[in-house]
C-alpha cells in the first residue's frame, strides 16, 4: 500500500489519545482523539463517534460535529463519559469520517 498523503483529496488521520479508558471511582472517564487533515483539500462535515468496547449504551459519547477541516489542520475532541462500570479498562474505539475523506488510524 501506498502510505503517502493523496494531495488531491482529503484524509483524515485519527489517534487516540489511549487505547483504553480507566473509570474513577465516581464512574466517569475522559476520552480524547486528535483528527487531522493529512490530505490536499478541505475535509468536509467532519464528525467524530466513540464506541467502549463490549457496551450498546453511550455513556456520554455523542458525535461530535467537527465541520470542515483544513489541509494539514488538526482538531482534538473529548468527551466526558459517566455512569461506567468500574473493574476493568474499557477498550475504546473510534468511528470519524468526513464527507469527502478516506480515513487512517495513526
Amino acid at each position: 500500500g501506498n502510505d503517502e498523503p493523496d494531495r488531491m483529496h482529503a484524509q483524515l488521520e485519527i489517534e487516540l489519545n489511549a487505547p483504553s479508558i480507566v473509570v474513577n471511582a465516581a464512574g466517569k472517564a475522559q476520552m480524547q482523539a486528535t483528527l487531522r487533515n493529512v490530505g490536499g483539500v478541505p475535509a468536509n462535515e467532519v464528525v467524530a463517534q466513540p464506541f467502549i468496547s463490549g457496551f450498546a449504551r453511550h455513556y456520554g459519547c455523542g458525535t461530535q460535529r467537527i465541520g470542515q477541516l483544513a489541509p494539514g489542520r488538526a482538531k482534538t475532541v473529548s468527551w466526558g463519559l459517566t455512569g461506567l462500570p468500574r473493574q476493568r479498562p474499557h477498550p475504546i474505539h473510534l468511528a470519524a469520517g468526513a464527507e469527502n475523506a478516506a480515513t487512517r488510524w495513526k
